[in-house]
């Protein structure tokens, strides 16, 4: 028994050894895998096979995905095929092992130094205690295993956020709220490029306010540090005279309302589920959902499906079918109505839509949201021109600010990008 044991010690390093190689695999080939995966997404995507099929790059996506599942491949096998060939070899040593000690126990029978019913002891006793040891180093290696994967999930959990959220909370507004920005300056994790230098703007409650300027002017910037998705790094952000990193998320998002150039879609949802997914603290309000709708302009579209606002809003789902980018991005719009926050953010907010239903939706934007604070982030001038006032950034700063008429009159960057657009239009 005890020269079992002996070897068994050898294979639990063995064991541990190429579990541990199989990890490592794994963990190394991480950021690979992810894209492989993504390029696997792509080709399995309706919404992006035409792109691909047009400019035919079937093959190079494919090829992407299958040069990595060969590798990742390749090298699993090559370890199995070792773990086999050790698992293999140990398990000969024991068996020999195991028959010589049944050997000498028949040996003994012969010698009549035991009965039948001794061997039958000894036979029982070696094998129940083989597969202890087999289950037990089993066991051990299954934790030693999932301990190193634990390990990576524990830390993960462990992690703590790189600012801390504040504590003051902050009911709902009943209307727009004050924002100040005093001496705001910015600049993204791992840059040293500032991306905001000492920005200075005050927003008065209820105010309609737009922000116009180049591409990597610091406009969405301005709205992600607004949602306090980063910290500010000098100067300071107020909302109602409270600095926002000292309001907790939960209660400034509550009076906040967002609609990101990229925004969300649900596919598995129903045209009702989309516009009601804005504000799910509250059951649903149909006929709200429907007032929605019809201010964003899609409530005729929506009325023009099978089965209507019960419509499921993709093709991968049963009798589901596929919104234009336009009617996405109006039942996207209706979703920010539905929610009716006092503070509301559009980030090109109509991107995606015709000119005659952008008309509407905007002027909606002005009527509906009468009461509340509206910033609104546009490369179209037609689309901001109603604004009470409008803001130009440029390199980080405020370079123009006034109203439509204010900013026409200065001939700056704003009235020679407006004569631009609307040169293009006539």
């Amino acid at each position: 028994m005890a020269i079992l044991v002996l070897v068994y010690i050898p294979y639990i390093y063995i064991d541990k050894k190429f579990r541990r190689r199989l990890f490592n695999l794994e963990f190394d080939t991480t950021e690979e895998r992810r894209q492989a995966v993504a390029c696997a997404s792509n080709l399995s995507e309706s919404s992006k096979l035409e792109e691909i099929n047009i400019t035919n790059s079937h093959n190079f996506l494919d090829k992407l995905f299958m040069d990595f599942s060969e590798k990742f491949a390749k090298k699993s096998i090559d370890t199995w095929k070792e773990w086999m060939i050790s698992d293999y070899s140990f398990t000969l040593v024991t068996n020999v092992i195991s028959f010589g000690m049944l050997a000498e126990v028949i040996r003994r029978l012969f010698l009549k130094l035991i009965s039948i019913g001794d061997v039958t002891f000894w036979y029982r006793t070696i094998e129940s205690f083989r597969n202890t040891l087999d289950s037990f180093i089993s066991s051990v290696n299954d934790v030693l295993e999932s301990a190193l994967r634990y390990k990576d999930m524990y830390t993960l959990f462990a992690m703590e956020s790189t600012f801390k959220d504040g504590s003051v909370r902050v009911s709902k507004f009943k209307e727009g709220p004050e924002i100040r920005l005093d001496n705001v300056s910015f600049k993204y994790p791992r840059t040293d490029r500032y991306v905001l230098k000492g920005l200075d703007l005050r927003i008065k409650p209820n105010e309609k306010l737009a922000i116009v300027g180049k591409n990597g002017a610091g406009k969405t910037t301005l709205v992600k540090l607004l949602c306090r998705f980063y910290p500010v790094d000098k100067g300071g952000i107020y909302v109602n005279g409270t600095n926002i990193n000292e309001i907790s998320s939960e209660s400034l998002y509550k009076n906040m309302g967002t609609l990101f150039q990229e925004y969300n879609t649900y596919g598995q949802l129903t045209a009702e589920e989309n516009i009601y997914i804005g504000d799910t603290s509250k059951p649903i309000d149909r006929e709200k959902v429907e007032e929605s709708a019809k201010s964003a302009d899609c409530y005729s579209f929506i009325q023009d499906y099978p089965n209507k606002f019960k419509q499921v809003l993709s093709e991968r789902y049963k009798g589901g079918i596929r919104p234009s980018s336009g009617q996405w991005q109006k039942i996207a719009i209706a979703r920010f109505f539905y929610r009716d926050a006092p503070l509301v953010i559009f980030d090109e907010p109509t991107a995606a839509i015709d000119p005659v239903s952008e008309s509407k939706i905007f002027g909606n934007i002005y009527k509906f949201f009468k009461n509340k604070t509206v910033i609104i982030i546009s490369h179209k001038f037609s689309t901001v021109r109603n604004a009470d006032r409008i803001i130009v950034i440029d390199g980080g700063v405020i370079v123009e600010e006034g109203s439509h008429e204010e900013l026409m009159a200065m001939g700056g960057f704003y009235a020679e990008a407006f004569k631009l657009q609307a040169e293009g239009y006539n």
